[in-house]
Formats: structure tokens, sequence, C-alpha cells
């Protein structure tokens, strides 16, 4: 197999920034990016996130993304273009700042491998096909995960999760919690993070909802309706989507990531408390619409506790299995699911919204063609008979 032992060789013995220049140009062109379709919502609430912008209450579960658009009241990202870039950068500098703690945290080898299963997991690039909330959610993520002695400082990530999206960091960090509970009792006690870690980001996004709540309170704005309350709107089609669609959604999850989780059960008693915990991950996708981004976010905390930073597991990923990975990802089509859709790389999209910049006269869809669930439905103007 000599094609598995090139790779073998340049993932292991190649210059570390030749390794990543490829990892960060597969990424980009396998997903793209492409704004998130309430991003003018968002936007909104950044024009003054003192004051509720939204007179139809099924719109409000969306205050309670109010960190981001707070930061880009800040520093003045408003409008369609700076808010969208704004976010862009932010789910850019999440993914650089996770290949930069990756590489000062684990020795070479590790490091290296760590890099692949990144690159490999949806969570890499998710914030970027759906540029909007979450961006800031997950660079919040990588604060906590760079700080596993340091509890005031996950705390502190902890509390602007709880500004950002409680539910997804809530249920993020109990099943890190969990899992490394369990894991201690199961004499598992080698891990860079420990319970302490997961209880101190846990407690800061508690800290971080309640005191979102006292801020609208004391503004007037306090929400009439909240995710919970849009989740039972909406249980029948959540319900039926998850039903009819379970193989999609279920491996949209972790993409070619699926390998790695079967690999875990190599260790035996020691991959429980994480399977485990990636099993009540998994329990949210019948009750959700944005599968894979969902599961991305919700067990990021998870993944980067006990694979991306774990040495022990990382070891024990042989070089050719790595290799096989980097392989397998590369061949494998955009992983992202939404609604029980599998959709499909926003990089195409990205070059034909620019060359229609550039030739207003070239059009291969309208804007919104990218979740579309069939692309062929764009109509093109027929040409008139003479």
């Amino acid at each position: 197999m000599k094609v598995l032992e090139a790779t073998e060789r340049f993932v292991f013995q190649s210059p570390r920034p030749r390794l990543l220049a490829v990892l960060a140009t597969l990424m980009a062109l396998k997903t793209g990016a492409w704004a998130v379709p309430n991003i003018h919502v968002l936007e909104r609430l950044a024009q003054d996130p003192f004051k509720n912008p939204f007179p139809a209450p099924w719109d409000h579960y969306m205050l309670w993304n109010w960190l981001a658009p707070f930061l880009a009241w800040c520093v003045g990202a408003l409008g369609k273009w700076p808010f969208f870039l704004f976010n862009l950068a932010l789910a850019l500098g999440f993914t650089a700042a996770v290949f930069w703690l990756l590489h000062r945290a684990l020795p070479d080898r590790a490091a290296r491998a760590a890099w692949v299963l990144f690159a490999a997991l949806p969570v890499s690039t998710t914030a970027w096909f759906w540029v909007g909330s979450d961006g800031l959610t997950l660079l919040l993520m990588a604060v906590a995960l760079a700080a596993p002695r340091a509890w005031p400082v996950a705390l502190l990530a902890g509390v602007g999760l709880g500004m950002q999206h409680f539910e997804q960091a809530a249920v993020a960090s109990a099943a890190a919690l969990g899992a490394l509970v369990l894991s201690r009792l199961s004499g598992d006690a080698e891990r860079r993070h420990g319970p302490l870690w997961a209880g101190a980001v846990l407690l800061g996004v508690l800290a971080g909802r309640a005191g979102l709540s006292w801020l609208f309170a004391r503004h007037g704005m306090s929400p009439q309706e909240g995710r919970a309350e849009w989740m039972a709107n909406h249980l029948d089609i959540l319900w039926t989507t998850f039903f009819l669609h379970p193989h999609t959604i279920l491996f949209g999850t972790l993409g070619a990531g699926w390998a790695v989780a079967l690999k875990a059960l190599d260790r035996g008693r020691r991959a429980w408390p994480f399977w485990l915990a990636l099993l009540g991950v998994l329990g949210l996708m019948p009750i959700t619409a944005d599968h894979t981004r969902v599961a991305a976010v919700s067990s990021f905390l998870l993944l980067g506790a006990f694979w991306l930073m774990d040495e022990a597991f990382l070891a024990a990923l042989p070089d050719r299995f790595v290799a096989t990975l980097l392989l397998l990802w590369a061949v494998l089509p955009l992983t992202w699911v939404n609604m029980g859709v599998p959709r499909w790389s926003a990089f195409p999209y990205d070059v034909a919204r620019a060359v229609n910049e550039v030739r207003p006269t070239f059009r291969v869809c309208p804007d919104d063609y990218l979740f579309q669930v069939h692309p062929g439905s764009c109509e093109r103007e027929k040409p008139r008979r003479r």
C-alpha cells in the first residue's frame, strides 16, 4: 500500500507547517464558508444588545445567543458584511486556536495525530459552514480546554459560554464532567483534564445564564419563549425527521471520526466513560433540527478531553491508522446534516458568489441556494423565442 506508506511519512515526517497547510487547504475545499440562515436575526440584536428587537415571541430564543452580538456591537461590526466577517473571524480563530493549543500541549508525534483527528471531525469546520453564533461558543470551549489546571480561567470561559449558548454549553460541560467522574472512579486518573475542571466550566455556564437572565430583566427584554418552547412546538417534526433519517443523522455527528470512536473500544473498560457520555450527547439528535452542528458543539469538550489532548489515547493510535483516517476524511464529501438532509460543500458556491460579484450576468443560483434541499430547483431565466 504505497499510498498509505506515503501518507504515513507525510503526516509524521514532513515539516509541521507543510502538514498544517495541507490540512487547512483540505478543510477549506471540503467545507467553504457560508452564513447561518438566521444571521440577519443575530445582526439585528447586535444593533442594540440592550433592547429586544424581535416582536414575534418565537424569535425570542435568539436572545440567548447574546454575547457574540454584544461583542460585535462593542467593536462596531454592524451591518451585513461586517457582522458576517466578525463571526467568520471567530470561527477561524477557533480552528487556529485548537491547532496552536495541540502544538503547545503535546509532543510532536501526538500533536500531529491530534491535528489529523481534529481536521477529520465535523466540529473543526462546522462554524465555517454556518457562520454565526458557533464561532464564539467553540472558541470559548477551546479557551476552557487550554486551562486544565487554571480553574478560574475555565470558570470565566464557562461564564462566557452561559451568555453565548447555554443549552449546548451545559450539555457539553455536563457530558465531560460525567465522563471524567466515571473515568476517575474506574481508576483511569492519568488525565490532563479532571472532574474539577469540568465542574468549574459547568458552574461558570450556570452563572453566565443567571447573569444574562438578570441583565435581560434589568433592561426589560426578558424572552417570552426559549429553545424549550421552540422544541415543544416542533417536536412532531423533529421526531419524524430523526425516525426517517437516523443513519444519515448519526453518521453526520462524527463523520470519519466514527473510525476513531470504534478504535477507542480497544481500550476496554477505560473506553466506557467516554462512550456513555457520547451516547448521552447523541440523545439530543431526535429533538434537534441542525443535527451535525448540535452534536459537534455539544461533544467538543468531551472529545477534547478524551481524544485530542489525551496523550495516552493518541499514543495508542498506530501511525498507519492515522494515515488511513486522513485519506478516508480526504475522499469523503462534507459530513454535515440538517433536518436529516446531507449538505454539500459551500466552497464551489463561494467561488460562484465571487464570480457573480465580478460578472453580475453570471448566475448559478439565488443567494440562498446552499440551503435548498434540491439545488437543481433553482430556475434559470429561459431564453425568449424570437
